[in-house]
């Protein structure tokens, strides 16, 4: 049995590169294997399983496994526990893939649902002591926004900040993260040369097309963005080797 990081704690370091995991969710290759996966296991919305396995099996916890998952995956008979086995396996091997190793609950929630967890969950407010999680809608009503603002000074005069949200890592990651916290921002603002810089970091090569798109840019944009991938994957790799 993996020991892996719980899934909070996996949503935590997804926000660090959320970027990331938006990138993946619209990148075809990524979205071939998990509907490959999908279709295998009778997932898919699209075509017929090669395997007839019950999609409450598969939400069953695989790594981590608590009392109540193991006393369901027994009800179940031997061929349809080697298939709930197998399935968390070919998972494994997407996550080596694609350098999601410390995030296999995440992985599995979006072969299963499409979505990531919580780690880019939209249109919420949560209020805490070291850090507020806001997301909104576009069409969102200035009263209603209004509203939330209301709320968060509200509630930092009822709690100041007295913990920093980054302060649980390492000095190394902390500076990464500094080096790399913009990138959300630029990500909207440059998203086609961004994407371009991911695809090649991830797969070693793109088309002639693409190569042709980065050789155009001017010495700036190019030492820019390169700086700015070079410390955002390198902060990737960080939390995809870091010991659970």
């Amino acid at each position: 049995m993996k020991k892996i990081l719980p899934i909070k704690k996996q949503e935590e370091r997804a926000k660090l590169i959320a970027p990331f995991f938006q990138f993946l969710k619209t990148e075809k290759s990524f979205l071939d294997d998990i509907e490959k996966i999908r279709i295998k296991y009778g997932i898919s919305k699209h075509e017929k399983s090669t395997h007839n396995i019950p999609l409450y099996l598969l939400h069953q916890k695989y790594w981590n496994r608590d009392i109540s998952s193991v006393a369901t995956v027994k009800y179940y008979w031997l061929e349809l526990k080697d298939l709930w086995e197998e399935f968390h396996k070919d998972i494994e091997q997407i996550a080596i893939k694609y350098r999601l190793r410390n995030f296999l609950d995440l992985l599995k929630d979006f072969v299963l649902q499409n979505r990531f967890g919580d780690a880019l969950l939209q249109h919420r407010i949560q209020l805490w002591q070291d850090a507020h999680t806001i997301t909104l809608p576009r069409n969102i009503k200035k009263k209603d926004f209004d509203n939330i603002w209301l709320e968060i000074e509200k509630f930092n005069k009822e709690y100041p900040v007295k913990i920093s949200r980054t302060r649980r890592y390492s000095d190394e990651i902390i500076e990464k993260y500094k080096n790399t916290e913009t990138i959300e921002n630029k990500y909207f603002a440059d998203q086609v040369g961004i994407r371009l810089l991911m695809k090649k970091e991830i797969f070693g090569t793109i088309t002639y097309e693409e190569e042709m798109k980065i050789k155009a840019w001017d010495k700036s944009k190019k030492s820019r963005l390169s700086k700015l991938m070079h410390w955002f994957f390198s902060l990737v790799q960080d939390l995809d080797e870091a010991e659970s």
